[in-house]
């Protein structure tokens, strides 16, 4: 880890250019509109969400997101959220699961500016043309998974990273062997 003591939460969205395809909105056009029962929005946007964790100044921040996390020629890189159009999802691991494009990143941070940080990632969608209970129907049925993944119904900026609940391994040893197989049923 890192000493927590004055760290900041960095927010940086990383989306298409104008004028560039937005393929991973147009897929989720396409899926609701699809979809059985759900709403058909007009259109929608897409972006990847990084939240920072640590000591950076605004100069850090900047180099990060325009340097490492957006390719210069396709995309386009936003410190801090950017203005919603229509209606705002954002979809983040929930704290304690695995989020192995956040630890890519921390260690291209650790090289690129020479800070060690921690990093979470997420997706945020920007549905046009439907109401805020249409888009909560679709993240819940198209994007998000419950058990690992949380949704904000805009732009989400923590204060600081929440912990993940530290639970006790158990190990229970169970001599299976020489058990029958009416025993073997039983457990």
């Amino acid at each position: 880890g890192y000493p927590r003591e004055m760290t900041v939460v960095h927010r940086g969205e990383v989306r298409s250019k104008d004028g560039v395809p937005d393929a991973r909105g147009a897929a989720l056009l396409r899926r609701a509109q699809a979809e059985p029962g759900l709403p058909r929005p007009q259109a929608v946007r897409s972006a990847q969400v990084y939240w920072i964790e640590g000591k950076l100044g605004a100069e850090a921040v900047r180099r990060v997101a325009e340097q490492l996390l957006a390719d210069p020629v396709t995309q386009c890189a936003t410190v801090g959220a950017a203005p919603g159009a229509g209606c705002v999802v954002e979809v983040l691991p929930l704290p304690g699961v695995a989020d192995p494009a956040a630890e890519s990143v921390e260690e291209a941070v650790l090289r690129l500016v020479g800070e060690r940080v921690r990093v979470l990632t997420g997706d945020r969608w920007d549905m046009q043309g439907g109401d805020r209970a249409g888009a909560d129907r679709i993240a819940q049925r198209l994007l998000a998974n419950p058990v690992v993944q949380s949704v904000h119904a805009s732009p989400w900026m923590p204060e600081r990273f929440h912990e993940a609940k530290a639970r006790a391994a158990e190990v229970s040893h169970v001599p299976m062997r020489d058990l029958d197989d009416a025993s073997l049923e039983r457990l």
